[in-house]
């Protein structure tokens, strides 16, 4: 596998993906795991599924790469049809990736389509769904509008979330009742 010198370019991630995916005739989707220097450490088959879809749920993908202690990671779909134009399910679940990538402290590299004709879609290159942003410290932003997205919390004035300063949860208003 041609995993010296790093993996950090969406052309380096398809390169290795073909090499990857070469034999599958059914839709997979690959998540790339890596370290802060994007040294491969582990490849994960998040799913194997029928002729032309898949399912993927963030919670898989984010258990391969916390297990492998990676920082990074790429996902990578293949279209066996030849066409790598992503659906709206390909983009909704970038999106939901993203989100809780964000959330879980990893940095998705890039979420890629590819085919058996060295074609492929970057959703970093096209700029879709933010994929690419590169890692924060711990704390250094706000999550709890990942994780709003992530879940699909709405967003009501001030903040109810269990994330939020306790000071800042909205209160119950006292009782106006009179003292027994």
């Amino acid at each position: 596998m041609p995993t010296s010198g790093g993996v950090s370019t969406p052309p380096d991630a398809v390169r290795l993906a073909s090499t990857l995916l070469a034999d599958a005739t059914l839709e997979k989707m690959l998540a790339l795991h890596f370290t802060t220097k994007h040294e491969l450490i582990s490849v994960h088959v998040v799913s194997l599924s029928c002729l032309d879809a898949t399912i993927v749920h963030p919670r898989e993908v984010l258990q391969g790469v916390l297990l492998s202690n990676a920082a990074a990671f790429f996902v990578i779909d293949k279209h066996p049809s030849g066409d790598p134009t992503p659906s709206p399910d390909d983009r909704t679940i970038v999106h939901r990736l993203k989100a809780a990538a964000d959330v879980m402290g990893v940095d998705l590299l890039d979420a890629l389509i590819v085919t058996d004709t060295e074609r492929y879609f970057s959703f970093k290159e096209q700029g879709c769904c933010d994929a690419g942003r590169h890692l924060r410290p711990r704390g250094a932003k706000d999550r709890r509008p990942a994780l709003d997205a992530l879940i699909g919390a709405p967003d009501v004035g001030g903040s109810t979330s269990l994330l939020a300063p306790r000071s800042t949860r909205a209160q119950p208003s006292p009782s106006r009742e009179p003292p027994r």
